[in-house]
């Protein structure tokens, strides 16, 4: 029963990185091809769309899939909790449950002692610099400047 458990979800997953590379590969012709026919706007609006929508859906996947790891993760945590540290092996990899390092954690932070505080550089308040220079003031090793540009998604109410 397990074994094609692993199976389906081992195909599922195979079939889902290739549909995710095909419809990369389909969406650079479709833009290449758009870009190359500059004088048909029709094509290159709906190479855009394509890949915009392709952009959404590998993005929600993408989503889906890390939530997925996460759970699938804690699964195979728990599973190696009760076989007691009996790894696993797939084709190219030894899976065993590690133990984090060791790590402080401080139980009541008034009693450290002095020497073992450390205070942070100061660091530059960007919002007060920011509003400043936006209210027309000069602030001396500062200037505005428009970020690195991105994509901006809208739903269409229809």
């Amino acid at each position: 029963m397990t074994d094609r458990w692993d199976e389906a979800l081992l195909a599922g997953l195979r079939a889902a990185g290739e549909a995710a590379y095909d419809a990369t590969t389909d969406a650079t012709r479709a833009l290449r091809g758009a870009a190359l026919g500059l004088g048909d706007e029709t094509a290159l609006l709906a190479g855009m769309r394509t890949v915009a929508e392709m952009v959404l859906a590998m993005e929600a996947l993408e989503d889906a899939a890390s939530a997925h790891a996460t759970r699938l993760r804690e699964a195979l945590l728990h599973a190696l909790d009760e076989s007691n540290g009996v790894g696993v092996e797939t084709a190219h990899h030894r899976v065993v449950k590690a133990d984090g390092p060791a790590g402080v954690h401080i139980t009541d932070p008034a009693l450290i002692p002095a020497d073992l505080m450390r205070r942070p550089e100061p660091v530059p308040d960007k919002k007060a610099i920011e509003r400043r220079l936006r209210a027309g003031e000069a602030v001396p090793g500062a200037a505005l400047r428009n970020g690195r540009p991105y994509l901006r998604y809208h739903p269409i109410q229809r």
